[in-house]
């Protein structure tokens, strides 16, 4: 389905003038109940997870959550891992905290609740994943991937070998991280080896590096972001193009899965359905007069494709309050998600061990 007819069935969520209302396709809640799963997306700009779930075929409900500037999402069987400003915190899904939350019952089926926060500082971490029972992270400013431990704010592991030093300088705006077994493949900006030398050329400096070999495998990418490995193919958005792509890593090359004229960031799958963030861009951005006249006028939002054709399959577009994605994951088997913040009080009440859960009371 064309972009222009999905707008032409968009179903309204809610009056404007309530905060995250949003307009989505027929198809948006009833591919989410066909898939038995929460969308999940953070946005900065906003200061909010928020999990997006069908309450039937035909209808969605939002929970936002508010975090000190989230960016990178990592998901991984139960346990779920959030980037903000200055740390890390893993989260524990504890679905028997449900029953006694608020000493009533609830509708949710997932409890997501805070298991250790890591104070990192601000290193401007992006993407960030579990990985061999660590916590791999971009650390952007830093340059270079980390591990996130207690011992340190961040443990370098990796940088670019175009970047002599890993100093505080955000040099060549290194951003995505996808891991295939023990292999990393990353996504840069540039090569620059100065700060901030990335603004320069945005539009045509993006390199996808094997980290491992330092080999660029692609160059002059339009910001590329979020790769991703899914059924061992590799896929990339790039930003600027408007494009989300499978990388080809042997023969150097790629092939364009999808147009969505859109500042394209963050994606994820399930089945063969790709989920795209869609940002909205500023126009005291640097960026905005750079992007396609249909780039600037997009709203953001979320958009799906079938990735055995390129087809737009459904899209929801978000009327206020939400204006940049950063990451987007699902839950697969979960309807009806809640996360605890570590900075409530709610969180500091709540007990669990060995599947056993309680409440605390206030004294």
């Amino acid at each position: 389905m064309h972009l222009f007819l999905l707008h032409l069935y968009l179903a309204r969520m809610s009056q404007p003038s309530t905060p995250f209302s949003c307009t989505y396709t027929p198809s948006f809640p009833q591919l989410l109940s066909k898939l038995g799963c929460t969308l999940i997306i953070t946005t900065y700009q906003a200061g909010k997870v928020i999990f997006i779930s069908p309450t039937s075929t035909d209808k969605l409900i939002q929970l936002p959550r508010t975090f000190n500037r989230p960016m990178g999402l990592s998901v991984y069987k139960n346990k779920m891992a959030l980037a903000t400003r200055t740390s890390v915190t893993t989260f524990i899904n504890e679905p028997s905290l449900n029953l006694n939350y608020h000493k009533t019952p609830t509708p949710y089926d997932a409890m997501f609740s805070p298991r250790a926060t890591y104070y990192t500082g601000p290193l401007d971490l992006h993407d960030i994943h579990f990985h061999n029972r660590h916590l791999l992270a971009v650390a952007t400013a830093f340059n270079c991937i980390c591990k996130i431990t207690p011992e340190e704010s961040f443990t370098p592991v990796w940088k670019p070998g175009f970047v002599s030093a890993i100093v505080a300088e955000d040099r060549c705006h290194l951003n995505g991280l996808a891991i295939l077994n023990d292999d990393w493949v990353v996504t840069a900006f540039n090569q620059g080896n100065t700060p901030r030398s990335w603004r320069s050329d945005i539009l045509h400096s993006g390199v996808l590096i094997h980290a491992k070999s330092q080999e660029i495998i692609l160059n002059h990418l339009a910001i590329p972001h979020s790769p991703r490995v899914y059924q061992d193919k590799l896929y990339l958005l790039l930003s600027g193009q408007g494009a989300m792509v499978e990388v080809d890593i042997q023969k150097k090359s790629y092939k364009v899965i999808a147009k969505v004229p859109a500042f394209i960031r963050g994606l994820c799958f399930l089945s063969h359905y790709a989920f795209i963030g869609i940002s909205k861009l500023r126009k005291s951005s640097s960026l905005f007069d750079k992007l396609s006249v249909e780039a600037q006028q997009r709203q953001a939002g979320i958009i799906v494709i079938d990735t055995n054709n390129g087809n737009i399959e459904a899209e929801l577009c978000y009327q206020n309050s939400v204006e940049e994605i950063y990451d987007v994951q699902l839950l697969p088997g979960i309807l009806r998600p809640n996360i605890l913040s570590p900075d409530k009080l709610e969180h500091q009440l709540a007990i669990v061990s060995q599947g056993h859960s309680w409440w605390a009371s206030v004294e």
